[in-house]
């Protein structure tokens, strides 16, 4: 796929941003500009998206280690000891 593809920087694009065209073999042309990236200051993750995403970065702990990580970084303000939090970040701890 990667040969297929062509990438050409352009300075009227922001940096969150993409312009895609695809050319179908018969010819067909698709486009679309998606101006900024979803998870940025102009359009951020609520809380279920964020959530999401974590795990989807997590997959080397257990379900149950990601979850209570996860309930740690919600009361992060109330923790009196960063280790704890460190320790849940660690696959095996």
């Amino acid at each position: 796929m990667r040969a297929k593809v062509e990438a050409i920087g352009d300075a009227s694009i922001s940096e969150d941003g993409v312009y895609v065209e695809v050319e179908l073999v018969d010819g067909q042309k698709f486009s679309k500009l998606l101006e900024h990236s979803l998870g940025n200051l102009k359009q951020p993750l609520n809380n279920s998206q964020l959530e999401e995403k974590f795990r989807g970065q997590a997959t080397v702990l257990p379900e149950s280690q990601v979850d209570e990580l996860i309930a740690a970084c919600w009361q992060l303000e109330e923790l009196d000891d960063v280790r704890k939090l460190i320790a849940l970040a660690v696959p095996g701890a």
